[in-house]
């Protein structure tokens, strides 16, 4: 693998990807977008105070699917359950990263709902952190 397919301490990846067809946002926009993320996702929902776990779930679900859609880093996903979980107050990182494995169904349900926050359907992912904190309970 060459360096540049490599992301270190929080460099943005240089490198187009993809996974089962699907293409992630192209290398040359990541910063551009991530400032973007920053601004609108990142400014409405930090610092976690919320007041029910619907809003719990519906900020989990909208960064998740942002944050996946512009794919900042080569690997990450795992690392993003397995804080934000305790920072929005949900124990069980360690079940939680272990539900995000993708196997079978539950991989063909997470991709869809990675497909439907390209359209703001959030609907899907909140379903996928339900069940990732009923998991985590």
């Amino acid at each position: 693998m060459a360096r540049e397919d490599i992301s270190v301490g929080g460099e943005y990846r240089q490198v187009n990807i993809s996974k089962d067809g699907f293409v992630f946002a192209m290398a040359a926009q990541v910063p551009r977008l991530m400032s973007e993320f920053e601004r609108k996702e990142l400014a409405r929902f930090t610092p976690c105070t919320f007041d029910n776990l619907e809003n719990v779930l519906e900020a989990l679900a909208i960064t998740h699917c942002e944050l996946v859609l512009i794919h900042p880093f080569r690997e990450g996903k795992r690392t993003f359950v397995t804080f934000a979980l305790p920072a929005y107050g949900i124990a069980g990182g360690a079940a939680a990263v272990e539900f995000f494995q993708h196997q079978g169904k539950q991989r063909e349900a997470y991709f869809a709902a990675v497909r439907a926050g390209m359209g703001r359907d959030y609907a899907p992912m909140v379903e996928i952190f339900r069940k990732v904190v009923k998991a985590s309970s």
